[in-house]
């Protein structure tokens, strides 16, 4: 099959995936955080997480399984709302992922160096 995807197609398709990098990487670190007890930071990762699940729920009508790439494309363009509500996550994002990483410091997680690191772990006899 000889098929050319469209530019617009092209940087959609980018912008979807970005998105998903962004959710999958919400669920990792909260599911980090819980591991280790830090349950204010899952709370906070799975809140930012849920306000992309529901954009892609009105993008494709699901929040897991999205099927909206197509051969040569996608299935539909963005609507003036979805790109309304993308904008206002990237403005409300970046300070609350900074505070986010503050919570895990407060807990201990990430808060000195390798050589605090190595000179804190359990001796064994």
């Amino acid at each position: 099959m000889n098929i050319t995807v469209p530019d617009r197609a092209e940087y959609l398709r980018t912008i979807v995936a970005e998105v998903q990098r962004i959710i999958g990487h919400q669920f990792w670190i909260g599911t980090q955080a819980l591991d280790i007890g830090a349950m204010g930071v899952f709370f906070y990762c799975f809140r930012d997480r849920e306000i992309l699940m529901d954009w892609f729920d009105e993008l494709c009508g699901a929040r897991l399984t999205t099927s909206w790439y197509r051969i040569g494309g996608v299935e539909r363009d963005f609507t003036p709302s979805l790109i309304e509500k993308l904008k206002l996550f990237l403005d409300y994002f970046p300070p609350k992922s900074k505070s986010t990483r503050s919570s895990w410091r407060r807990t201990g997680f990430g808060s000195g160096g390798p050589r605090e690191s190595l000179s804190s772990r359990r001796k064994t006899p």
